[in-house]
């Protein structure tokens, strides 16, 4: 079959960065049998910058296109609306040109990542005369997300501020041939008998001993972007406080995003705090090889269920101090692979480092069962296997379950 993928944001073949849901899903298509083209945005949403790969090219026999798409520097904000809006309708020029110039063969199934809006009501109109199937995946829900955004007073008119956007997510929702979602605690919002749950997902590392530092030494480090969902002010405050009491303790902070400065500020008043921006595939293994808790400080308010960061701890066998209630906090305490702080709250995050300085085999424990909850939960091999089948089932219905 000819399947389609469209994400603006999952990092590309031929890309630094370790494959992710999109990238991994493409290649478990192709090893099957299936010609997959994967369509994104020449911006970079991760670094905030333009990719600088072709706009056409073959990597691992996938065919990537790339749609040059209007620059955005925050996460949040209407230069981001624009940038999506624009993105969905030069995606639909380049993707029915190329069709009608006999460049791609029109696909039997297209599946589309939600964010961003916006981009199945065009894909629909551009679809429906080439009888193709449509399939959204969902890994945030937007635009609730946004609501959470709003000064409290405002919160309660959420839905009427952001109409335009739940009528647009709700009609995707309900029109898509078939749904799926990283989180089943999404199918309140979207709604479908028949949704589909994928958790995120990626490749597992290989499981090597942690190396061992001197003394009571606790090692923490947080990956990710450095934005106004992360309580990064209280994680820096907490740390600083408790080395200035003279715990030994360190934090590596990998990311970028509007924080920086403080971040950076904070690496300047001691050298137990280090910044190191934006690190490559390569450098962030080897940091979270040596290094024993990743630490969440997601606010409830992001939506989201459970983030990229935890994933890439819990590979890694770190024992994760998690500020994000909700799933993660429910899988975290499952497996009793971490432990709890108040995000928001400087003594509650104190406290949990100081009880795990004093427990360093709980330490090396609650890391274990990170790594047996990811082996469980996350591999994104078997997810990316599973998502395959039943996008070939969605793809094409009398299949039935397996593949011939």
């Amino acid at each position: 079959m000819n399947i389609w993928i469209n994400t603006a944001f999952d990092s590309l073949p031929r890309e630094e960065g370790r494959p992710l849901r999109y990238r991994l899903l493409a290649q478990v298509l192709v090893r099957c049998g299936h010609t997959v083209t994967l369509w994104s945005s020449d911006w970079y949403h991760i670094k905030k910058e333009n990719r600088g790969l072709p706009l056409v090219y073959n990597q691992d026999g996938v065919e990537v296109r790339l749609v040059p798409t209007l620059p955005y520097r925050t996460n949040i904000g209407w230069s981001r609306w624009k940038s999506h809006a624009r993105y969905a309708r030069d995606w639909a020029k380049l993707a029915a040109e190329a069709v009608e110039r006999g460049e791609l063969q029109k696909p039997d199934c297209l599946l589309l990542a939600m964010p961003p809006l916006g981009v199945f009501q065009i894909a629909e109109q551009v679809a429906k005369p080439w009888g193709t199937r449509l399939i959204m995946d969902v890994q945030d829900l937007w635009p609730e997300t946004f609501h959470r955004l709003l000064p409290r007073g405002l919160r309660l008119f959420g839905r009427f501020l952001f109409y335009y956007f739940h009528r647009q997510a709700k009609y995707a929702y309900q029109r898509a041939a078939a749904v799926a979602a990283v989180s089943e605690s999404y199918q309140e919002v979207i709604n479908r008998k028949d949704l589909r749950v994928f958790p995120l997902g990626m490749q597992l590392p290989d499981a090597s001993p942690r190396p061992s530092c001197e003394g009571n030494l606790l090692r923490l480090v947080y990956i990710g972007n450095l934005g106004s969902l992360y309580a990064i002010d209280v994680l820096l405050k907490g740390v600083l406080k408790l080395v200035e009491k003279g715990v030994a303790l360190t934090l590596d902070v990998a990311g970028d995003g509007p924080c920086r400065a403080l971040v950076e500020a904070y690496a300047r008043k001691t050298p137990a705090i280090v910044f190191h921006g934006y690190l490559s595939e390569t450098a962030l293994d080897r940091l979270l090889r040596s290094r024993d808790v990743g630490v969440v400080p997601m606010r409830q308010s992001s939506g989201v269920a459970i983030p990229n960061k935890v994933v890439d701890y819990a590979m890694y066998g770190l024992c994760i101090l998690n500020g994000l209630a909700g799933k993660t906090q429910e899988l975290v305490e499952a497996y009793d692979a971490g432990v709890f702080y108040h995000v928001d709250a400087v003594d509650s995050l104190m406290a949990a480092i100081e009880c795990l300085i004093k427990n360093p085999e709980a330490v090396a424990t609650k890391g274990n069962h990170a790594r047996q909850m990811a082996e469980a939960h996350f591999d994104g091999q078997r997810i990316s296997g599973e998502m395959a089948e039943w996008v070939e089932r969605v793809a094409n219905p009398s299949l039935g379950r397996g593949r011939p």
